[in-house]
Formats: structure tokens, C-alpha cells, sequence
């Protein structure tokens, strides 16, 4: 998490105004720290390609304001 606004795969095909990306520092326990590894390492086998850290920040930020706005 650099802070360097980077597209989402895709975007530039799509047309229109690239997403918005902001940039965040996250304190983690070492517990935490492992199960974000552990998600990482299983999303990669699952879809066969290199996840980061960042993208499992991403999606489960994305997953949770998603629950937040299903609950209103």
C-alpha cells in the first residue's frame, strides 16, 4: 500500500473514470497478520493467479461496506 493510485485490471477497457483508490495503514496482531496471509495463499490457489495483501484489504473492505448498505 504505497499510495500510488494504480487501475483495477480491466479498467482501462471499460471506459470512463478509472476507480478511486485511497491509501490506509492497518495495525495488525500477529494472529491477524497470519490469517490475512493464510487467505491470501488460499485465494491464490484458488484462482491461480498472485493475490496481495492489498487486494485481500480490498475485498474485504468492499465485503463490508457491501453488508452495511444491505442492512439499511
Amino acid at each position: 500500500m504505497d499510495g500510488a493510485e494504480t487501475l483495477e485490471p480491466g479498467a482501462g477497457t471499460r471506459g470512463g473514470r478509472p476507480p478511486k483508490t485511497i491509501a490506509i495503514a492497518v495495525n495488525l496482531t500477529m494472529t491477524d497478520y497470519d490469517a490475512v496471509t493464510k487467505l491470501g495463499s488460499k485465494r491464490t490457489r484458488q484462482t491461480g493467479e498472485d493475490v496481495t495483501r492489498d487486494r485481500v484489504f480490498s475485498e474485504a473492505i468492499q465485503a463490508y461496506a457491501k453488508s452495511l448498505s444491505a442492512a439499511e
